[in-house]
């Protein structure tokens, strides 16, 4: 009886104690990493010019009018209509920046009009074959004026 009731208190003895040393054995520990030293190399580097830049943003432009077009075309998914809507409007106002004052106000009025048709685009989702068409005429309208206006030659006389 005696051995039960030592047997007993071992085991009691065992549980309460909760394993510490056998846990301790077979979980690893954590490894802490030290943050890597950052080194800042500060140089001057030529700025492209800014012709360079705004025919990157016209070339962009171009992209996702085209993109535009196809999303509005094929019914792609609003959230892709709604991207490309986006980037149009993204890469005008960067294109505007590189224009002096004379420029901008060219560009402005298409900018607005691309803006309302931005809206159209965002607040409905699924276009009726009219809508659609209206829609594609008046992308199609705005990229030609872009592409004839601001194309790369004729925009030279209002960069900055």
């Amino acid at each position: 009886m005696e051995k039960i009731i030592y047997l007993f208190i071992a085991i009691m003895i065992f549980i309460s104690s909760g394993c510490y040393g056998l846990r301790k054995k077979f979980i690893r520990k954590k490894k802490y990493q030290k943050e890597p030293t950052v080194y800042i190399d500060l140089k001057d580097y030529s700025t492209q010019p800014v012709e360079g830049e705004y025919l990157y943003y016209y070339l962009y432009l171009k992209g996702w009018f085209e993109e535009l077009v196809k999303a509005v075309e094929k019914d792609i998914s609003p959230k892709r209509q709604k991207l490309a809507a986006n980037e149009v409007a993204n890469n005008l106002e960067r294109a505007m920046t590189f224009l002096n004052t004379e420029g901008k106000n060219e560009i402005y009025s298409i900018y607005e009009e691309f803006l309302e048709l931005k809206k159209d685009i965002e607040h409905s989702s699924n276009f009726t074959q009219n809508k659609k068409n209206f829609l594609l005429l008046k992308i199609r309208s705005i990229k030609s004026q872009v592409e004839r206006k601001f194309n790369w030659v004729d925009v030279k006389k209002w960069l900055i």
